[in-house]
């Protein structure tokens, strides 16, 4: 899993860039302390089927961003990545 995190200039919203290299699912716990009460958390996401998927002219849409789900429980959350996949969690207060 690769990962990095980013706070926007107002200090109103975190986005935390996940990747699944994998051939596995991942499941990735976020957890927030200090000055940053959770109000709201969405992620987007782009999980090709397989290593082959692209866009090109003829099928441009093969590979695209989806909703995904960010299961929350107070300052918490857990994201499930699927193989191969790219996501943006972001987190607002």
């Amino acid at each position: 899993l690769n990962a990095t995190a980013t706070r926007t200039d107002d200090g109103e919203k975190i986005y935390l860039k996940l990747v699944n290299p994998r051939e596995a699912e991942v499941s990735v716990e976020i957890s927030l302390r200090g000055d940053f009460p959770l109000a709201g958390a969405s992620v987007q996401m782009v999980a090709p089927d397989g290593l082959g998927g692209r866009n090109t002219l003829e099928r441009p849409a093969v590979v695209q961003a989806v909703e995904g789900k960010v299961e929350r429980t107070g300052m918490s959350g857990r994201v499930g990545l699927p193989r191969w996949s790219v996501a943006v969690v972001t987190l607002s207060r």
